[in-house]
C-alpha cells in the first residue's frame, strides 16, 4: 500500500464506501485516487467533484507490482449538482 496516497472525501451509500475527488477546475490529475482505487479492487465506483460535465468512464487503475489493472467507474458529478451527489451516486 502506497502511503501518499489521499482522497478528499469518503461517502457511503447502502454500505458500499465511495472514494471523492473535488477538483476546482477541468484540468488536475487524479493519481491518488487512481492508487486509491487499485489498491482496494472491490470498490466499484469512485466520484470526481469538478466543473465538468455530469458523466460516466471505466477507468484501468494499476500500480507498480499489481499484474492486472483494477477497473472501476469514474462518475463525474458537476459543482452545480453537489447537492444531489447521493442520487447520482
Amino acid at each position: 500500500m502506497c502511503l501518499g496516497t489521499e482522497v478528499d472525501f469518503v461517502i457511503s451509500k447502502q454500505e458500499v464506501i465511495l472514494p471523492v475527488e473535488v477538483k476546482s477546475d477541468v484540468s488536475g490529475k487524479m493519481k491518488s485516487l487512481t492508487v486509491f482505487m487499485a489498491e482496494r479492487r472491490k470498490l466499484p465506483r469512485a466520484l470526481r467533484i469538478s466543473l465538468l460535465p455530469y458523466g460516466s468512464e471505466l477507468v484501468e487503475a494499476s500500480i507498480a507490482g499489481m499484474d492486472t489493472p483494477a477497473v472501476f467507474e469514474l462518475l463525474a458529478v458537476p459543482l452545480y449538482l453537489i447537492n444531489r451527489v447521493y442520487e447520482l451516486a
